[in-house]
C-alpha cells in the first residue's frame, strides 16, 4: 500500500484522514495532488477519523473512495445510535455531534449564498434541538413481498423500529404493519403522521399499479377495523388507481387520456423501485386501456388529520417532519413579515405559515397557492371555520397573480422557483420571504434576485434534519429602492 504519491490510480488502496464533514451528508479528505476525495463509508464516519480506502472512481479534479476501514477514530466522535445505518443510509452524520453537524451546515451553506449575493450573509442565531428522536412524520414504501420501510444501499430495509422517529410514531408504525399480509398485489406507499404528545394519527396509503376489487374491499375494510380496534390510529385515507399511482408500477403504459396526472396532483416521476411489479396478470395486456374499468379510488376514514400546533395537517399532505423546528420557522417568518398587510404565499400546502400569519392579525388579507387541490380545500375549510381573511386556490404556480402585495412568502419543492423567478424580481412587492430544503436551488434563485435589485437583509438555518446533512433555510429580501 502506498501512502504518498503524486496521484492515485484505480483500485488503489490509500489512508488518509477524514477532513470535512460536508452538505448532503457527505465526507472529504484530500489527496496529496489537491484534488477532493471523496468518501464513500458504510459505517458512520467523523471528522479526524484516519481510514483506509480504496479508489473507485477518478475525476478531473476529485477521486472518489471506498472505505474499507476506520483505522483510527477521532477524539470527538460520537457513538452510531442506530442498527439499521448500513442498510438504511439515511441518517450518515451519526457520529458527528449536533454541535458539528449545525457548524458544518453553516459553512457551507454561508459559502453558497455569498458567492450568489455576491456579499457576506447576515445571519441570524441557527435552530437546532439536540433531542434524538424527532421525526414526527414518515413516508414508507412496502413492496408487495411483506416488507415495510425506507429503501437504502441494499434495497428495502424492513422496518420496526427507527431510532429517529419519536416514540408514538413507533407505536403508529406497529399497528400500519398489521396491514402487510393484505399488501400483496403490487408495492405501495404509506405515509404515517402523528401530532407531539398525542397517542394516535393518520396513516395515507396509496396503492401503485391496477389492484383488484376484492383485495381493496379486505383493505377497506381492514382499515376501518384499524381504527376501531388500534388506539394508536384515528384517520385514514386509501388512493388507487390514480393514473400517476398506475404509472409507478407501469411507467410504459400510455392513457386513452391526453394527461397523465389528476387535477390538484403534482408530478412525480416514478421511482426506479416501482417499475417492476411483482405480479404481471393485472397488468394492462396493450400499450393502452380503458381506464373505466378501473374506477379511481379515494376513500377516507375516521379523523383524516392531526392537530398540529400550527394547522389541522390532512394525512397525505407534507408536513415538516420536526415539529419543534417548523414551529420555530413559523414564528420566524411571522417576525419577517411584520405588519404588512397583503400577503402572496406561494406554495401554501394546507396552511403551515398562511393560518398562524393570519392569526396575529384578524384584518390581513392572504392569497394562498398551492398544486394540491385536497391541501387547498382542507385551508379553506379552516379558514373559514376560524373566520380568517384568506383565500386559497389550487393551482400550477408558473406566474404570479394580479394585484399589489405587502410580502411574498414561498417554500417551493427542492427544485426552486425558477418557473417564477423572473415574475418574482420584478414585482412590486417590497419584501420576499424564501424558506428553502435545497440550499444549491436557493442560492441560484438567489443570485437571479440579487442581480436585479434585491438584497438579502438576513438568513437563518434550521437544523430540521438532523444526522442527515440537510438543512432548512429562512431568507428575508428587501426591494432596493
Amino acid at each position: 500500500m502506498q501512502n504518498h504519491f503524486d496521484s492515485w490510480v484505480l483500485e488503489q488502496e490509500v489512508q488518509l484522514p477524514v477532513d470535512k464533514a460536508i452538505l448532503g451528508g457527505k465526507f472529504m479528505g484530500s489527496a496529496a495532488d489537491g484534488k477532493v476525495a471523496w468518501l464513500k463509508s458504510s459505517v458512520p464516519l467523523a471528522v479526524g477519523d484516519s481510514v483506509t480506502a480504496r479508489v473507485s472512481k477518478i475525476a478531473k479534479r476529485s477521486y472518489e473512495l471506498e472505505v474499507l476501514s476506520i483505522d483510527q477514530k477521532s477524539v470527538t466522535r460520537m457513538e452510531p445510535f442506530c442498527p439499521h445505518i448500513q442498510q438504511c443510509g439515511g441518517c450518515p452524520w451519526q457520529a458527528i455531534s449536533n454541535s458539528e453537524q449545525v457548524q458544518s451546515l453553516s459553512r457551507d451553506i454561508d459559502r453558497m449564498l455569498e458567492r450568489a449575493t455576491g456579499h457576506s450573509i447576515p445571519w441570524l442565531p441557527p435552530f437546532s434541538d439536540p433531542e434524538p428522536a424527532w421525526r414526527h412524520t414518515a413516508r414508507l414504501h412496502s413492496d408487495g413481498k411483506g416488507k415495510l420501510g425506507f429503501y437504502g444501499p441494499q434495497g428495502l430495509l424492513d422496518l420496526v423500529y427507527c431510532p429517529v422517529f419519536t416514540s408514538n410514531l413507533n407505536t403508529l408504525l406497529q399497528a400500519v404493519r398489521a396491514l402487510l399480509p393484505l399488501l400483496t398485489e403490487a408495492p405501495a406507499e404509506l405515509r404515517i403522521s402523528i401530532a407531539e404528545n398525542e397517542s394516535s394519527g393518520t396513516l395515507s396509503l396509496e396503492l401503485h399499479g391496477l389492484w383488484t376489487q376484492p383485495t381493496i374491499q379486505k383493505i377497506t375494510e381492514a382499515l376501518r377495523k384499524l381504527i376501531q380496534s388500534s388506539a394508536s390510529v384515528h384517520g385514514t385515507r386509501l388512493i388507487a388507481h390514480r393514473e400517476d399511482l398506475i404509472l409507478k408500477a407501469f411507467p410504459k403504459t400510455r392513457f386513452s387520456r391526453s394527461s397523465s396526472q389528476t387535477k390538484g396532483s403534482k408530478k412525480r416521476r416514478a421511482s426506479k423501485a416501482f417499475r417492476t411489479p411483482r405480479r404481471v396478470d393485472s397488468a394492462p395486456k396493450t400499450d393502452s386501456y380503458n381506464r373505466s374499468h378501473h374506477q379511481e379510488i379515494d376513500v377516507i376514514l375516521g379523523k383524516n388529520y392531526n392537530e398540529l400546533a400550527t394547522v389541522p395537517h390532512p394525512a397525505s399532505a407534507f408536513m415538516q417532519a420536526h415539529q419543534k423546528g417548523n414551529l420555530a420557522l413559523v414564528n420566524e417568518v411571522i417576525k419577517g413579515v411584520g405588519d404588512a398587510k397583503t400577503l402572496l404565499e406561494l406554495y401554501a400546502g394546507s396552511g403551515n405559515f398562511t393560518l398562524p400569519l393570519a392569526r396575529t392579525q384578524l384584518q390581513r388579507e392572504i392569497l394562498a397557492l398551492e398544486y394540491d387541490q385536497a391541501a387547498v380545500e382542507a385551508l379553506n375549510s379552516h379558514a373559514q371555520q376560524e373566520q380568517l381573511n384568506i383565500r386559497a386556490q389550487a393551482q400550477d404556480i408558473s406566474d404570479l397573480p394580479l394585484g399589489d402585495f405587502d410580502h411574498i412568502i414561498l417554500d417551493p419543492p427542492r427544485a426552486g422557483a425558477a418557473p417564477i423567478i423572473d415574475a418574482l424580481a420584478n414585482s412590486t412587492t417590497k419584501y420576499i420571504t424564501y424558506i428553502s430544503c435545497h440550499p444549491a436551488a436557493l442560492a441560484r434563485d438567489l443570485e437571479s434576485l440579487c442581480e436585479r435589485g434585491w438584497t438579502l437583509e438576513c438568513a437563518k438555518l434550521f437544523h430540521l434534519f438532523p444526522h442527515s446533512g440537510h438543512a432548512e433555510v429562512y431568507c428575508r429580501l428587501r426591494k432596493n429602492a
